[in-house]
């Protein structure tokens, strides 16, 4: 290391300066960040608004798309912004930027679900995350090694507590007899 850094930091209250001006602009970063995040979540709003309207037209003129299939498509629409809602809340919780996002920001929130999401609905979030980011034109962080562990870790825990469970209530069961 340079001496000349070292000797700055030997300044009394120089680290605590420099960590301090770190978080202020992170803070910066961070609330700008949420602003964008605000403009094009008011932005995908007024799409979905303007989809619903063209979903109403087509519906008169395409026979094949049945109420269902529509029914279907709002809903997975609906859940992906209500999946990237939760991510960007907890992106702001913790400080952090949502888009574009590291990949080990959505590993940490991949790990920090509750114990009973199922391995679909974790790979739904990871998808809705990954979706965003390909709409905001930034690479896919889902596809990082750091996601993909943080998914197999949690599937592998959902799967040795199936097996405890069928355990237990074979278990439970043979007691019975």
């Amino acid at each position: 290391m340079n001496r000349g850094i070292l000797a700055l930091l030997d300044e009394p209250g120089e680290l605590a300066r420099i960590v301090e001006r770190h978080k202020r602009e992170r803070n910066a970063e961070a609330e700008q960040e949420r602003k964008r995040a605000r403009a094009k979540a008011e932005l995908e709003d007024r799409r979905a608004e303007l989809g619903d309207a063209l979903v109403a037209i087509t519906r008169q003129h395409i026979d094949a798309v049945t109420e269902q299939q529509i029914a279907e498509r709002a809903a997975g629409y609906k859940q992906f912004r209500a999946d990237w809602k939760a991510f960007q809340a907890d992106c702001a919780r913790e400080g952090l930027a949502s888009l574009p996002a590291w990949p080990e920001t959505v590993a940490q929130f991949v790990l920090t679900q509750p114990e009973d999401a199922s391995a679909k609905r974790l790979k739904r979030l990871v998808a809705s995350i990954g979706r965003a980011h390909k709409l905001g034109g930034h690479p896919d962080p889902a596809e990082d090694i750091a996601v993909c562990a943080a998914l197999r870790f949690r599937e592998q825990a959902l799967e040795e507590q199936a097996a405890i469970d069928a355990a237990q209530q074979k278990g439970n069961e043979n007691e019975k007899n």
